[in-house]
Parts: structure tokens; sequence; C-alpha cells
């Protein structure tokens, strides 16, 4: 019984040392399905896990690429927006440059005009009204004229009486050929009608005698004729309010009592167009002041002629008479 105890113990001994031990799965009985069973749940928790990490990997993509696109479509209308607002500030500060040269060029051509157009010479209105008066007094010239010769004591052709025109010229004192200058046209007359002489009495005789008479009345009222439509014409245009008082008054203008001095200084600031009406003016006045001297100088041919004509017809003892007269406008 000693030996069954102590071989019992032995390999109760035996079993626990054995137990403490690895031991194969294939030893072991159901170790395999045990195993199989944790294996395949292991694997689903494995799967699971895998299949949840994957969802959440591909949640967080998606979500990631949703705002990674958010985000880009927000920096795309930002960049859009801001490119926007930089192309419309570009174009507005263009327009408003474009607006501020343009306001600047157009009150630059305003300044310019207003300086250039201000200027019209030296008094233009002034000038223009003594031009007028000039003119009117030119075109009244002629009618002033054959005023002073309808005065005129002699006519041509006519007869008269000597007593009466000694009486006139005796009453209306002594003259000079001042009187054609001075410009009362009532003296001017009353000289013309002296140099012009008496007038002619008729005869009453007929016959060749007499027709000889008249015509040679005929060439020394002709004669007369000329040297009275001179000094007549003279009388007109020096008369008070007349050609000559008016282009005088016109030429005073620019030279005045000062000797130009006030107009010199007054067109020292004036643009150029200014100064260049002003130097039309003037020159148009030369020229009317030259006209006044040929028309002077063609009348005083005039008379040259005529009282060279009387000459020759003196020297051929065919004199008209007192034809001295027509040496007075001289």
């Amino acid at each position: 019984m000693r030996a069954a105890a102590t071989g019992g113990v032995i390999g109760g001994f035996a079993l626990l040392v054995l137990g403490t031990m690895p031991a194969a799965a294939q030893t072991c009985a159901g170790v395999e399905w045990r195993v199989n069973a944790q294996t395949i749940a292991l694997q689903g928790v494995v799967s699971g896990q895998i299949e949840s990490a994957q969802a959440a990997m591909l949640a967080l993509d998606q979500t990631n690429r949703a705002r990674l696109l958010s985000a880009l479509k927000v920096m795309t209308k930002q960049e859009s927006a801001s490119t926007d607002q930089t192309v419309l500030m570009e174009q507005k500060a263009g327009e408003a440059a474009a607006s501020a040269i343009a306001t600047s060029t157009r009150n630059q051509e305003i300044a310019a005009a207003q300086n250039r157009y201000r200027a019209t010479g030296y008094g233009a209105c002034a000038v223009g009204t003594k031009a007028s008066s000039f003119y009117a007094a030119v075109k009244a010239a002629p009618q002033a004229r054959a005023q002073i010769l309808q005065t005129v004591s002699w006519k041509p052709g006519a007869y008269g009486s000597q007593s009466a025109w000694a009486s006139g010229v005796g009453a209306s004192g002594p003259f000079d050929a001042n009187s054609l200058f001075a410009g009362d046209t009532t003296k001017a007359a009353q000289y013309i009608s002296f140099v012009m002489g008496p007038p002619d009495l008729e005869e009453k005789t007929a016959g060749a005698g007499s027709d000889a008479r008249k015509v040679d009345k005929a060439g020394r009222d002709a004669l007369k004729s000329t040297a009275a439509y001179v000094m007549a014409s003279i009388a007109s245009d020096y008369a008070t309010g007349g050609p000559v008082e008016k282009l005088r008054a016109m030429n005073a203008h620019w030279l005045a009592s000062d000797g130009g001095e006030a107009w010199s200084a007054k067109m020292a600031d004036q643009p150029e167009r200014g100064v260049l009406q002003d130097a039309i003016r003037v020159e148009a006045a030369n020229l009317v002041t030259l006209a006044f001297n040929l028309k002077s100088g063609v009348r005083q041919e005039a008379v040259t002629a005529a009282y060279l004509l009387a000459r020759i017809k003196a020297a051929m003892g065919t004199a008209p008479g007192p034809v001295a007269a027509a040496g007075g406008p001289q």
C-alpha cells in the first residue's frame, strides 16, 4: 500500500509538472475548436475595426476633400472678387483720370480761347464807330459838294448882273484860299463865287457874231467848271463833319495827343491776335489816307491842266476873260 501511495503521489506530481508545461494544440482536446472560434471572433473584431477605421478615414477624407474644395471655391471667389475689385478700381481710376485730363484740357482750351479772343485791339468799339462815321461822311461828300456849287453865284451857261456879284463880294469881306479848308461851306461858296469872277452879260444881238460869242462863253464856262468843281470838292472834304475831319479822328485813335504812348502801352500785354487786328486797322487807315492824297493829286492835275489850257488859249488870242480864276485851288 505504501508503494501504491507513493506511486500515486509521483503520478500526481508528474501531472502537475506536465500541466504547467506548454502543450501542443493537437495534443489538447478541444483546443483547435476554441482557437478557431477565437480566431473567427478576433477576425470579425479586426475586420470591424478595419471597416470602422476605413469608414472613418473615408468620411474624414470626404470631409477634408469637401473642406479643400470649399476652401478652393472660397479662395477662387475671393480672388475673383478681388480681381473684379481691382479691375473695377483700375477702371474707375482710369475714368477719373480721363475725366480729370479732359476737364483740365477743356479748362485750358477755354482759358486760351478767352485770352485769345478777348483781344480785340485798342478800343475796337471806338475805332469801329469812328470808321462808320468816316464812311458816312465819304458817302455824304458828293451831296455836300453839289450844295456848295448850288450856292455859288456863277453857273455854267448862265448870265447875270455883274453889279450884284460885286455887291455880294464886297459884303462878304476879304477872301483867301483858306476858306476852302476852314470847314465853313458858306465861306467856301463865297470864295468860289469870288474866284469865278462876275457873270457874263447876255447880248441880244443875233447872227454869226452872236453864235461865236456863245461858243466862246461855253469854252470859258468849261474851264471855270473845272476850277469850281475842284474847289467845291475840296470844301466838301474839309467841311465840318466831313471826310477829312472823320479821317483825322480815326487816325488820332491810335496816336492821340501823346503820340501813341497810351496805345502802345495798352497793346504791350495784348495777345498776338489783338495786335494783328489793330495792325490791320492801322493799315486800312493808312490806305484811306493814301487814297485821299491821290485824290488831292488828281484834283491838282485837273486844275493845272485847265490852267495850261487857259494860258494856251490866251496866247492864241482867244482868252476867255478872267481865266486866272482857274489857278485858285492850287
